[in-house]
């Protein structure tokens, strides 16, 4: 129970389309493992074509925001946000975001983040400054729940081909935007853009953000994250993509001041050290997806920590046996909040699963060392599916990290890629009894399951099902039988 552990005994600081829940609680295949909770698995079951929903992910408190770049808007690829929330351990679709100037292939949701009240999303190929030079949308809570279009972001300097949009993040009054093909300082050499929020709710530039010895080709801004007032930018394909990260420190009114550079010692050309950064207070995680430290392309995480005000290199490469073979890709995606670190390997192959299957990795910092934990990996694993491709770590609930949502880009639902996102809760005890059999997770195999289960009589199809015990695509007298032996 990873939540358990860090609420009792780490101390140090770290500090409605188609819904289907569930909690399989599956023993997960490490010897330090204790278990997952699958709440459940998201995907659009009107998709009649590639959605690749699970572009993007962000959790936050109550609310989940999924982008797919590929759905259908206001036109094919114009892009669409699908928002759920939780009432309970139940999660529900509650709203569908569109650009209100959406077009054919913006890709809104390429990106997105949320912070309380407030969506940012990225449209990287809007044609806003020229063919793919990209835009930022910002939705905000109305005060009733409901997300509400704010505001368009562009860039002051756009350029085609730029891709601003690619990442984005925002907290508080601060939103930051990513134009990793941005050509003002070379080819593709990439830009970041500073936005705040004004007093009239206006959000407007205040910076273009570029590292001290920026070089074409550097793709600064293909990663990035923004915690308060920091920022962490990568850049994987500097110096013949060895990679780079840096960390800035943003002040209003658009004074920014860099604070640390960082390439750690026996990165090698290729490794894209940077392809993805997560920051948390003291603690910065990068993910080097293609460094072949344990196997070619097997991938690899770092840790960094402020100590007196000063960034050292605390751990690396983290690699792993079991999630970061050959070809794994470890480090594709990151995330990192409350001592707890996501770490995706989108094309792991795990003994019994399909080749390329994918899978993430669940970090503690147990002090002085982050230790593998646990894996968190799909119930219903598909060649070449990329679950891991993103990650999230809610940052707002009453419990660090209790939630967590890993994408599977191209799953195939209904039709091919159409893409899912799956919600575990890291806490298994709040998974209620976990006992096979209870369908309704109320910690008791009773009535209403049972009732559960008759209601959904029959075949399942592709879409996984709740009373479908034991996972065979139908509902019959085998799950009818593991539930009355389970009664309670």
């Amino acid at each position: 129970m990873i939540v358990g552990y860090l609420l009792g005994m780490y101390t140090a600081p770290c500090r409605n389309l188609m819904l289907v829940v569930t909690c399989s609680c599956a023993a997960f295949l490490s010897a330090t493992a204790e278990a997952q909770c699958i709440r459940a698995h998201l995907f659009d079951d009107e998709a009649i074509d590639t959605t690749l929903f699970g572009s993007s992910v962000s959790i936050d408190g109550d609310i989940l925001v999924v982008g797919a770049m590929l759905d259908t808007g206001a036109d094919w690829g114009s892009g669409l946000l699908h928002v759920y929330g939780r009432n309970g351990a139940v999660w529900s679709k509650r709203q569908v975001l569109e650009a209100p100037d959406g077009d054919l292939t913006d890709m809104l949701g390429s990106s997105v983040d949320i912070d309380g009240g407030t969506i940012i999303a990225g449209a990287w190929w809007d044609e806003e400054n020229g063919v793919r030079s990209g835009s930022a949308y910002i939705f905000e809570d109305d005060g009733n729940g409901e997300y509400i279009f704010a505001g368009k972001l562009v860039a002051s300097d756009g350029l085609p081909e730029a891709t601003f949009g690619r990442t984005v993040a925002v907290s508080g009054s601060l939103a930051v935007v990513g134009a990793p093909l941005h050509g003002a300082n070379g080819a593709a050499a990439g830009s970041v853009y500073l936005f705040e929020r004004g007093e009239d709710g206006t959000w407007s530039q205040t910076m273009r953000i570029v590292h001290d010895e920026l070089a074409a080709g550097d793709r600064f801004g293909i990663s990035l994250d923004l915690d308060g007032n920091q920022l962490a930018v990568g850049s994987s394909w500097a110096d013949e993509e060895r990679g780079r990260v840096d960390l800035f420190e943003l002040d209003s009114g658009g004074v920014v001041t860099q604070v640390g550079t960082f390439q750690p010692p026996g990165i090698d050309a290729g490794d894209q050290f940077g392809f993805d950064v997560a920051l948390d207070g003291d603690q910065l995680l990068v993910g080097a997806y293609l460094d072949d430290e344990a196997a070619v392309d097997g991938g690899s995480a770092w840790f960094y920590k402020r100590i007196n005000g000063t960034w050292t290199l605390d751990q690396g490469p983290l690699v792993d046996d079991f999630i970061g073979g050959a070809g794994a890709q470890l480090g594709v995606s990151v995330d990192l909040h409350g001592g707890i670190a996501l770490i995706g390997a989108r094309y792991t192959t795990r003994q019994g699963a399909p080749v390329r299957s994918g899978g993430v990795m669940v970090c503690l910092d147990f002090v002085p060392d982050w230790e593998p934990f646990s894996y968190l990996l799909s119930d219903r694993p598909q060649t070449d599916s990329e679950f891991g491709w993103q990650v999230g770590l809610d940052r707002n609930s009453t419990q660090p990290g209790k939630y967590a949502v890993v994408s599977a880009l191209y799953e195939e639902v209904s039709v091919e890629d159409d893409g899912a996102a799956y919600i575990f809760d890291l806490d298994d005890e709040f998974c209620g009894g976990n006992e096979i059999g209870d369908l309704n997770q109320d910690g008791i195999v009773d009535g209403a399951d049972l009732t559960m289960l008759l209601g959904s009589w029959g075949q399942c199809a592709k879409q996984y099902c709740v009373a479908d015990i034991n996972q065979d695509g139908v509902i019959d007298g085998t799950d009818l039988t593991l539930l009355l032996g389970s009664w309670s």
